[in-house]
């Protein structure tokens, strides 16, 4: 293959770096809040905790997402004065699918985060409103 048509190596760094911030952040809510209602220590904790970290971690790579995709938005473009109307056209209804999936990550990005601390803290009732089906342990 020409150097040319190689694909750049994917840096995984700011995914993991935000994966790993939620996890700490999603943690410590669900710590300091445990902690505050006096909640025992149970074995069914620790799958709480385990289901807590997964989901903030998902969480995270929504919103390591959403940051590549805003910042592949916000950098510079060249003028579109010389291109035809078609291509300026299609222009705009890129940016616009960008900017959707940029809100759409940073909205999975909240829920996940919701969830996961809901879940954390044995709240179910933070996420009522969701629908769901059949009968889980968490009553979501």
């Amino acid at each position: 293959m020409p150097p040319t048509e190689e694909k750049p190596p994917i840096d995984w760094s700011p995914s993991l770096r935000h994966a790993l911030a939620l996890i700490v952040l999603a943690e410590l809510f669900v710590f300091v809040f445990s902690w505050a209602e006096g909640r025992p220590w149970t074995k069914d904790r620790c799958l709480d905790l385990a289901a807590t970290a997964v989901l903030a971690a998902a969480a995270g790579f929504c919103l390591a997402f959403a940051r590549s995709t805003l910042s592949a938005l916000r950098a510079p473009m060249p003028p579109d004065d010389t291109l035809d109307p078609a291509a300026r056209s299609l222009r705009r209804q890129y940016r616009a699918v960008y900017w959707f999936s940029v809100g759409m990550m940073l909205l999975g990005c909240a829920l996940l985060l919701l969830f996961a601390v809901s879940i954390g803290t044995g709240h179910g009732e933070w996420v009522s409103w969701f629908p769901s089906r059949g009968h889980s342990r968490y009553r979501l």
